[in-house]
């Protein structure tokens, strides 16, 4: 194996090391199944990956030579490994920032809150999760104007009305766990979905396939994600989410 080769390949298993961390992270950590594929998260992640895992490496090969003098040859890895990291670096901040960090029931359905919307509400520290946690379900107490229904609901809750800000008050919130009677309540049946044209009857039979089981096995929601919609499905108990339609 030639010198060239072998500095390659070095370089790819060092950057492989270090990506491959960092996906667990992302995969694992902050965008545990269905998040990732609600938010996208591989569109965010794919500039980077071809930087640290094919140009970087590739560079490498192209560069290297023991013949240059060794300021020369580190120089140049120096700049390699330089626009890595500023890749790296991006891609951190992207997904970090639109990070899902609360789950957030209120009214009649489910709204996804990222760390860039919700990290900078005064009190949002008793609820954002750690570097290392999964996404926090929770549950908020409905206004002294009642339960209203809305659709595009995001628009009115952002302006901050007292009784409307249920996404900028964490004041409102409690605990998912000691509110499950209350939110099944709002879950939709499957015969909902199918009328509403919420779901098909091909989404559903992919979803069984791949989980197990039958359709009344399983709790639905509406879901916000920004300005899409999905359902969320979760298991009876509401104490696992077991993936999203």
């Amino acid at each position: 194996m030639t010198h060239r080769l072998k500095a390659a390949f070095i370089h790819l298993g060092v950057s492989s090391m270090i990506i491959g961390l960092f996906l667990w992270l992302v995969f694992f950590r902050w965008y545990p199944q269905p998040y990732d594929r609600l938010l996208g998260v591989w569109d965010a992640l794919i500039i980077m990956l071809l930087v640290d895992i094919v140009l970087g490496p590739l560079l490498t090969l192209v560069v290297f030579n023991i013949a240059k003098p060794f300021k020369e040859l580190r120089r140049d890895l120096a700049v390699i490994v330089f626009i890595q990291l500023l890749a790296l670096g991006w891609g951190v901040h992207i997904t970090y920032s639109m990070r899902p960090v609360i789950n957030l029931f209120a009214i009649n359905q489910f709204y996804l809150l990222s760390y860039k919307e919700y990290s900078t509400i005064e009190g949002a520290d008793k609820y954002l999760p750690g570097i290392f946690d999964k996404p926090r379900l929770a549950y908020s107490v409905i206004g002294t104007q009642g339960q209203k229904k809305y659709d595009g609901v995001i628009s009115a809750i952002m302006e901050g009305n007292e009784d409307e800000g249920l996404f900028m008050n964490p004041a409102k919130y409690l605990p998912f766990e000691q509110n499950i009677d209350q939110v099944k309540k709002q879950a939709l049946s499957y015969q909902q979905l199918l009328s509403y044209n919420l779901a098909t009857e091909d989404m559903m039979q992919n979803f069984l396939k791949q989980h197990g089981g039958q359709a009344d096995d399983y709790v639905y929601f509406s879901e916000v994600v920004g300005n899409k919609r999905s359902i969320l499905v979760m298991n009876q108990a509401l104490d696992k989410i077991v993936g999203a339609l």
